[in-house]
């Protein structure tokens, strides 16, 4: 529980502030970077838990979408 709170809290530091966007594919790098070795899928259900809790969303205007 505490390395994905953890995990969390460095994805939440990791995503820009608006109007930049990094995609999933950045994301998995700089957590990678920063030492947490995590599948795609589980970083997308991060991103989509986070969404809940705080203000961030995903840009689906373009492909790959970016957070």
């Amino acid at each position: 529980m505490a390395d994905a709170l953890l995990r969390q809290w460095t994805l939440l530091k990791l995503i820009p502030r608006a109007p930049r966007t990094a995609d999933v594919s950045q994301l998995l790098a700089r957590l990678a970077d920063a030492g947490h070795t995590i599948t795609r899928r589980q970083l997308q259900r991060d991103l989509n838990t986070l969404s809940t809790l705080f203000p961030i969303t995903a840009d689906d205007h373009t492909i790959p979408y970016g957070w």
